[in-house]
C-alpha cells in the first residue's frame, strides 16, 4: 500500500477542489489531513509550507466543527509537531474523555508525556497501545523504557521495531529514530559490538548523518 503516494495524488485534485470551493468541509478536511500527515510523517519536502496550508484548513475546518474527534487529534498532532506539548496533551486528553478507544489520542499523549519528561505516565500509555496489538508503537515504547534506565526492554523493542521497517521508513526521521534508541540501548547495556553494528546500519540508511549536529537537525 503506497500512502504516501496516495498524498501526493491527491494534492492536485485538492487544489482543484479548493479553487472552485473554498468552504467546501470535505475539501478542507483532506487539505488538512493530507499536508499535516506529509509534516507528521516526515514525508514533506517544505515543512514549513505544508504546516501552514495544513493548519489554516485545520483551523477553518474546525471553526465550522468543532467537534471533530479525528481533526482535533490532527491539531494535537500538529501541536506535538511544534513541540508544544501541553497545548497536545490537553486535546489529547480531552479526545480520550470522549473516546477511551482512540489510540491515535492515546500515542499522542504517550509522546507528549515522555517529551515533558513523564516517561513512567507514557509507560502506562504505551503498554495499553501495545496490549491493543499496535505494534506500531514499539518505537515509542522503545524510547520511554530508555528514558527510564530499562534498556534491556528498550533495546529489544527497538530490535523488534527495526525488522518491520523497511529502508525508507528508517531514512524517515520519526520512524528511523528508533535505531538510534537501540544504539544508546546497547551501548548502556555494554554490547559495544552490538552497538556498533547498529549505529553502522543506522549510516548506512541515513547517509551523510554522522555528527551529533546533524543528527538532531535530522530528528
Amino acid at each position: 500500500k503506497d500512502e504516501k503516494g496516495a498524498y501526493v495524488a491527491a494534492t492536485d485534485l485538492l487544489n482543484r477542489a479548493l479553487m472552485l470551493a473554498p468552504d467546501d468541509p470535505l475539501a478542507l478536511y483532506v487539505t488538512a489531513q493530507v499536508n499535516l500527515c506529509d509534516c507528521v510523517n516526515g514525508w514533506s519536502k517544505n515543512v514549513e509550507e505544508q504546516q501552514a496550508i495544513g493548519a489554516a484548513a485545520l483551523e477553518k475546518y474546525l471553526t465550522r466543527n468543532p467537534d471533530s474527534l479525528s481533526m482535533l487529534g490532527l491539531k494535537a498532532q500538529l501541536f506535538a509537531l511544534r513541540a508544544r506539548y501541553e497545548e497536545s496533551l490537553l486535546i489529547a486528553d480531552s479526545i480520550l474523555k470522549r473516546d477511551p478507544e482512540d489510540s491515535s489520542a492515546l500515542a499522542t499523549r504517550a509522546y507528549d508525556l515522555l517529551k515533558l519528561g513523564r516517561p513512567q505516565e507514557a509507560l502506562i500509555a504505551v503498554n495499553e497501545l501495545l496490549e491493543r496489538g499496535l505494534e506500531e508503537t514499539l518505537p515509542l515504547a522503545a524510547a520511554v523504557h530508555f528514558q527510564l534506565a530499562q534498556f534491556e526492554p528498550a533495546a529489544q523493542m527497538a530490535r523488534n521495531a527495526i525488522t518491520s521497517l523497511d529502508s525508507d521508513s528508517l531514512g524517515n526521521s520519526r520512524l528511523g529514530a528508533v535505531a538510534l534508541t537501540l544504539v544508546a540501548a546497547e551501548a548502556r547495556l555494554g554490547h559495544l559490538s552490538r552497538a556498533k553494528a547498529a549505529l553502522a546500519d543506522f549510516n548506512a540508511a541515513v547517509p551523510g548523518v554522522r555528527a551529533v549536529s546533524a543528527i538532531r537537525k535530522w530528528m
